[in-house]
């Protein structure tokens, strides 16, 4: 009972950085100021071999061994130095991360609601979800990195297909 209701929390929590501190109207700023981490600028680096994206991005990322095309690059987030990798698998699937975590909300898909219907785990990772008429995100964290993994134009059980097969740092 007492994990449930641990889990639950995080999911909570998770909820919030991606929704609810946006919606608020929460300062970039003050959500910037919650880490002390803050990254080198690295430019950017496009690569079609994962290994080298994960390397510069400087953790790991959802993955599988499928093909795709990705980009790391420099973000920034009030006064937060943030970097950012985005993996376009072949089969559409975008895996997006954020480094360091409180920048969470630059992974934010616009159009799209939080479902409160879909709140799963994968991987042993709790994911919340969002989805709309552009398809389907699903979005969790650790402490050194948040994700979304974004299918375009699918709804959640397309989308849940896509990450089930996926390894989940933790």
């Amino acid at each position: 009972m007492l994990r449930k209701l641990s889990a639950l929390f995080g999911l909570l929590l998770l909820a919030a950085v991606f929704f609810a501190l946006p919606i608020l109207g929460a300062s970039e700023k003050h959500v910037a100021s919650d880490t002390s981490e803050s990254l080198q600028s690295i430019g950017g680096v496009q690569s079609n071999n994962l290994d080298n994206l994960i390397a510069a991005f400087g953790c790991d990322v959802p993955h599988d061994r499928a093909g795709g095309i990705g980009v790391v690059e420099d973000a920034v987030l009030g006064s937060l130095n943030a970097r950012i990798l985005r993996w376009q698998r072949d089969n559409g699937l975008v895996i997006s991360a954020v480094r360091p975590a409180s920048a969470a909300q630059l992974l934010r898909e616009d159009g799209l609601e939080l479902d409160t219907q879909h709140v799963w785990t994968v991987g042993g990772a709790g994911l919340i979800t969002a989805t709309g008429a552009r398809g389907s995100c699903a979005y969790y964290a650790t402490d050194d990195a948040a994700y979304s993994l974004f299918l375009a134009g699918a709804d959640t059980d397309a989308l849940l297909s896509a990450v089930a097969i996926l390894s989940f740092p933790h």
